[in-house]
């Protein structure tokens, strides 16, 4: 039951988080460049820690891979972003 309630907060199509796809890639250089590659979440009990890995253009125009890891509350929202790599 918990399982299927978390599982709704991600995209039924590719597994990414709404949420955390749009703050991505609000700063990201060229968020048109953004191709989500996989997330995976921790449940945490009283919220879920998220890690979504994707690619995109960098300031160069090289297309890199990145990951940034968030905490989510249990209605999806982002509350704090606690680690990136970029």
């Amino acid at each position: 039951e918990r399982k299927k309630r978390i599982e709704i907060l991600l995209s039924a199509w590719d597994g990414s988080h709404p949420g955390l796809e749009r703050l991505t890639k609000y700063t990201m250089n060229d968020p048109d460049s953004y191709k989500h590659v996989e997330t995976v979440y921790w449940d945490m009990g009283s919220h879920l820690v998220i890690r979504t890995t994707f690619r995109g253009k960098n300031i160069f125009g090289g297309v890199v891979t990145n990951w940034v890891k968030a905490k989510s509350d249990m209605e999806g929202n982002i509350t704090e972003i606690l680690e990136t790599h970029q």
